[in-house]
């Protein structure tokens, strides 16, 4: 699941920002939400940075909690590394436990936008049509 077809758009709220996605499979829904929740603050790839891959495994309650801490662990992972996720392999996705490869290259100069977390607040994950489709506010 190195590539993933998904569709995402952005949600404004107030002191937040926020995405929707819709993808074919959980792990995609998982991969595609990475890499936008860090394109939305704006930061691109150092390519001349050599290349960082790192893997991640979390585990939760429910399927909208695994969402919250993993995305939670890769914004830590972004903050601590500076890594901008160009890649993700989904290994192993169920409701309550993924495991993951994100692959990519260090940012350029930070963006002025900070995400600080995410959050609870309005967060949807369910399956619907043939898809999965998620919902999930960044507090900013």
């Amino acid at each position: 699941m190195n590539r993933t077809d998904c569709q995402t758009e952005e949600l404004a709220h107030t002191s937040e920002i926020g995405l929707r996605a819709h993808a074919a499979s959980l792990g995609d829904l998982f991969a595609c939400l990475c890499r936008a929740m860090i394109a939305l603050t704006g930061v691109q790839a150092d390519e001349h940075a050599a290349p960082l891959t790192l893997e991640v495994d979390v585990s939760a309650g429910d399927v909208e909690s695994l969402l919250v801490d993993w995305l939670n662990e890769v914004l830590y992972l972004h903050e601590v590394t500076g890594i901008v996720p160009q890649a993700v392999t989904v290994h192993t996705v169920t409701p309550s436990a993924i495991q993951a490869t994100v692959s990519g290259r260090a940012a350029q100069p930070p963006s002025e936008l900070q995400i600080k977390a995410v959050t609870y607040h309005q967060l949807v994950v369910v399956p619907q049509n043939s898809e999965w489709k998620a919902e999930v506010f960044f507090d900013i």
